[in-house]
């Protein structure tokens, strides 16, 4: 957008020092002025070098990382579940194994993710499982490692144990009120 102001204050200065054709020459300053710009926009946009700006994505994104077990050896043959996130949205899944070094890498599909979705890794081998998640960048390949551990049925949810707890402390409570009260 061309300012007004500053392009007739521009005009008045030129005008100041070329007196040379009075109001003709403001006419004909302000169309080349329009023509440049015309002109200018375009030719600069084919002379410049394509580049991609702050946060715009190449085509595909590679996602790499090693799937560990608690003791930090690399797990074989683990079952691996990459998703993407746009804020709430699932935009990709893909799915591999890891290899004998715990190597995985997935590739996300054009127009699937973007910096600043959400990676997460979901992995798993017998009654192991881990998860890991990070905001997607622009590194090629992006690093993203997994531990597995041993889920214990019982304790992997800590809330009925925590109550369990809590209960067992609050009749302890009330007996050892009412032993003191008898005595």
């Amino acid at each position: 957008m061309i300012d007004r102001e500053l392009l007739e204050q521009t005009m008045r200065s030129f005008m100041y020092r070329h007196p040379v054709g009075g109001r003709r020459m403001k006419h004909y300053i302000a169309m080349m002025a329009v023509i440049a710009a015309t002109v200018a926009i375009p030719v600069s946009s084919i002379l410049m070098p394509a580049q991609h700006a702050e946060g715009a994505q190449p085509s595909t994104h590679v996602v790499n990382g090693y799937v560990y077990d608690s003791g930090k050896a690399p797990v074989a043959g683990a079952s691996v579940t990459v998703k993407v996130f746009n804020g709430p949205t699932l935009t990709d899944t893909e799915t591999t194994t890891s290899l004998s070094n715990g190597l995985y890498s997935v590739t996300i599909g054009p127009n699937l993710w973007d910096a600043g979705y959400t990676i997460t890794i979901d992995a798993s081998k017998d009654t192991m499982t881990g998860s890991n998640q990070t905001t997607c960048n622009l590194e090629e390949p992006q690093y993203l490692n997994v531990t597995l551990t041993t889920v214990i049925p019982e304790f992997n949810d800590l809330a009925p144990v925590v109550g369990g707890m809590l209960v067992i402390a609050a009749v302890l409570a009330t007996l050892s009120r009412r032993r003191s009260a008898e005595e």
